[in-house]
This record gives C-alpha cells, sequence and structure tokens, in this order.
C-alpha cells in the first residue's frame, strides 16, 4: 500500500509533477467549457448558440491550420537550442499563418457559411475576429512554450484563467450571438497577455524568424502538422457522416459518448506530453517510458470500469434519450488502452526525432477509421463508430508493436 511519504515522493518526480498540473489544467478547461455552454444555452437563444458555436469552432478551425507543427517543434527543441530563436520563431510564424487563415476565412464565410455573412460586412465584427484569432493563436503558443519550460504550474494557472469566459457570457449577452465568440476570445486575449509576464524572466520574447532553425526543424515540424491533422480529421468528419447517414438522434448520442470518453484520453495525453517534455530536456527515455506505461494503465484502467458499470446513469445525466448510447460508450472506454499507446508511442518518436514514422502510423489510423466507419454504420448504426474506432486502434497498436519489437523497444 502506497504510503503518504511514498505518494509525495513520486510528485515531486519531475515526469509526474509535470503530469499533474498538465492533467489538472485540461480538466479545468473542460470543466470551464462544459458550463460555459451550459451558461450560453441559458442566456442567449439557440440560434445565437448555434452560430456562437460555429464560429468558435472556425476559429478553432483556424488555429488548427496555422499551427504548422511549430508546437511540436517548440516542445522539442527549446530545451536543446537558443530558447528565445525558438520561442520567437514559433510565436511569429503562427501568428503570420493565423492571419493569412483569417483572411481566407473571412473570404469565403459568406459562401460556406451564410449565417456568418455579416462577418464580411462587418468591418468591426472582422477586425475583433482578427484579434480573437492572434490572442488564440499567441496564447496557444506560449502555453506549449510554458510547458517545454517545465513550468506546468503556470500551465494550470493559464487554465484557470480562462474562467474569464465564463463572467464575460454575462456581459456581452446583449450583443447577440457574437458576445458568445467575444466571451471566449476576450478569455484567450487575457491569456496571452498574461503569459508574457509569466514567462518574461524565463525567455525573452521577440518578433523574429531564425531562418537557420527554421530550415533545421521544417521537415520535423511539417510531418508532425500532417499527422496532427490527419489524428483530428476523422473526430471532424465523424459527426457529419452519422449526421448524413442516421440523423440528428444518432449523432447527438456519438458526441456525447464522445466527450465523456474524453475525459479518459485526458491522462494518457498529460502524461506522454510529460513524456515528451523530459525526453527533450535529456532524461533517460526508455525509464520514463516504462513509468508513463505503467501510470498511464494504473489510473485508466479504474475509470474505464466505473464509467463501464454507471454507463447508463451517466448518459442519463445528459437526459434519458442518450441511455441508448450505452453500448456505444463502452466500446469507446475499450479503446482507450489503445488511444493510451498511441500518444506513448508518438513521444517516444518526437523525441527520437522520427517524425516520419508517427505519420505512416497516423495515416494507417485514418485510412482505418475512415474506411471501416462507413461499413460497420450501415450495418450497427452510431454503435458501427464504436466497432470502426476500436478495430481502427487495434490494428494500429499491432502496427505500433511492430515498429518497437524491429527497434528494439520491446
Amino acid at each position: 500500500m502506497m504510503t503518504t511519504s511514498r505518494l509525495r515522493q513520486i510528485l515531486t518526480m519531475p515526469l509526474y509533477r509535470t503530469s499533474v498540473f498538465i492533467s489538472a489544467g485540461n480538466i479545468i478547461n473542460m470543466a470551464v467549457g462544459f458550463f460555459f455552454w451550459l451558461i450560453a444555452a441559458r442566456y442567449y437563444t439557440v440560434s445565437q448558440v448555434g452560430l456562437g458555436a460555429a464560429l468558435i469552432s472556425s476559429l478553432t478551425l483556424i488555429l488548427m491550420v496555422s499551427r504548422l507543427g511549430f508546437d511540436y517543434s517548440a516542445m522539442r527543441f527549446l530545451p536543446v537550442r537558443d530558447k528565445s530563436q525558438v520561442a520567437s520563431t514559433c510565436l511569429t510564424i503562427t501568428s503570420i499563418a493565423s492571419v493569412v487563415a483569417w483572411a481566407c476565412f473571412v473570404g469565403v464565410v459568406g459562401l460556406v457559411l451564410p449565417g456568418l455573412s455579416t462577418i464580411q460586412s462587418n468591418w468591426q465584427h472582422a477586425t475583433l475576429l482578427l484579434v480573437f484569432t492572434l490572442s488564440y493563436s499567441v496564447a496557444s503558443v506560449l502555453m506549449t512554450v510554458t510547458v517545454a519550460l517545465r513550468r506546468s504550474d503556470l500551465y494550470l494557472i493559464q487554465n484557470v484563467i480562462l474562467f474569464v469566459r465564463i463572467p464575460m457570457l454575462f456581459l456581452l449577452a446583449p450583443t447577440g450571438y457574437f458576445g458568445i465568440l467575444a466571451s471566449f476570445g476576450c478569455a484567450y486575449l487575457v491569456v496571452a497577455a498574461a503569459s508574457t509576464i509569466m514567462l518574461r524572466q524565463l525567455v525573452r520574447l521577440r518578433i523574429g524568424i531564425a531562418m537557420q532553425f527554421l530550415k533545421d526543424t521544417w521537415r520535423f515540424s511539417s510531418l508532425n502538422y500532417i499527422s496532427g491533422i490527419l489524428y483530428a480529421v476523422p473526430a471532424a468528419l465523424l459527426p457529419l457522416i452519422v449526421l448524413a447517414l442516421l440523423g440528428d438522434t444518432q449523432v447527438a448520442e456519438y458526441y456525447i459518448s464522445f466527450s465523456i470518453v474524453g475525459l479518459v484520453f485526458i491522462i494518457p495525453m498529460s502524461l506522454s506530453t510529460s513524456l515528451y517534455v523530459e525526453g527533450s530536456h535529456g532524461e533517460n527515455l526508455r525509464a520514463n517510458a516504462r513509468r508513463v506505461v505503467i501510470a498511464s494503465f494504473a489510473i485508466i484502467t479504474p475509470m474505464i470500469v466505473a464509467l463501464s458499470i454507471l454507463a447508463g446513469p451517466v448518459l442519463a445525466f445528459f437526459g434519458e434519450s442518450y441511455k441508448d448510447a450505452t453500448d456505444l460508450l463502452r466500446v469507446f472506454l475499450m479503446s482507450s488502452y489503445f488511444v493510451a499507446a498511441y500518444y506513448i508511442f508518438s513521444a517516444i518518436q518526437n523525441v527520437r526525432l522520427k517524425p516520419g514514422i508517427i505519420f505512416v502510423v497516423t495515416l494507417l489510423r485514418f485510412a482505418l477509421i475512415m474506411g471501416t466507419s462507413y461499413t460497420l454504420m450501415l450495418s450497427f448504426g452510431a454503435l458501427g463508430i464504436g466497432y470502426a474506432w476500436l478495430l481502427s486502434h487495434t490494428i494500429m497498436v499491432l502496427a505500433i508493436l511492430v515498429v518497437l519489437k524491429r527497434e528494439k523497444w520491446i
């Protein structure tokens, strides 16, 4: 049985200390996000919530497109190269990319999303969207830099600051749907400003691009960028496919089930991020990888068991009709071990500067999920996505084991 002193000793290890703060920060952010939409639903009309959600989704898409893989580069190279050059280059390039992505979005939004066409005709809204885009981008990079500097305690504070979006919802309710976006954007504006102050004693930030760093890391950034998109696309497209094939009821069941299992995914994601950080700082990669595997499985196993047993009541919290997704949630939960394996594998390969292997594995995952989801949905409905998700991740992990065996890791 673990004693208090032993637990305290474990938590003083950089690997676990970092992961605890990252997990706490991510959980707080998810909780704030939950209450954000709960309050928005009560104080804004359904139409305003829909338009606000579309704008925030667009903002998130702009961020994903404009990162260009430099979030991975910042994490990997900040500990071993000139900190100011790495942080400033990542910050400058992603900021420029976010402005370009914003301009493209404003240019086509009237055609793609007619409901948001006022963004084109209202220059104040377009300008504010640019401010929020830059704030989101800068805050995201600085939060990554914070973790890379082994200051995950500050990362936790950054996530706590995001609570600002809650009171902003009340204050901006009279402005309609744009108030939802403004609440979200203002929170990241505050985080960007606060992070700049927090980090000024740790790294000197300036506008500029270190061309040698860019040349040396371009392949690493690019492959991670493509892999990141390939990893994110299935989760973004599957709700649309379910909606088209099965209708709005089953897409709601899928979305809620996937959101719940996302709480389990936070644990291995945080531990693997910590593994990535510590490995980039030169810590023993094999020993830490072993610790992360043990810790991940030890923590998520009781979560999986508890959620599997209580799947019905947990889903009923969102509404009695969601209990129909009980089997789907349980299948998603079974895949948690394989998702954890992917996170840990990716961290190991990035520390070893082998993003090409991550790209191949992620491409395989993408092809399997997209290829099997359609077929299995036709036979099993929304549950078919769960089967496709589990099957795809099982095959992916087999491929990972082959790679690790070949590289003499197992």
